[in-house]
């Protein structure tokens, strides 16, 4: 997802969504006999944090809502292109070092 879209419920799964479905088919598997029970805990695990970044990605603000914001609060143009600017620099910069929260 880009930081110019929003996340469409009618064409995208929720993070919540994704999570039910992965580990429903991980339990199909399971059940087939396709998978062991240690394979099928790995696979819930990791599915559960995919989940949880997803949400943090899916929580976040578009570029067009902080330009709004600043609109409706009647904050200079160029201050929110700015701000706009200096969120993409940390978010990079926290990606660079390691932030679990970026990563």
């Amino acid at each position: 997802m880009t930081h110019d879209e929003t996340i469409n419920t009618k064409t995208k799964q929720t993070a919540v969504e994704w999570l039910f479905e992965k580990i429903n088919d991980a339990l199909i598997e399971f059940s087939a006999g396709k998978i062991s029970a240690a394979v099928y805990g790995i696979r819930v695990t990791e599915y559960k944090y995919q989940a949880k970044q997803m949400e943090k990605e899916q929580m976040g603000y578009t570029k067009k809502d902080i330009l709004k914001a600043g609109e409706i609060g009647e904050i200079n143009h160029y201050d929110c292109k700015h701000i706009v600017k200096l969120l993409d620099e940390a978010k990079e910069i926290n990606r660079k070092i390691g932030n679990p929260d970026y990563l």
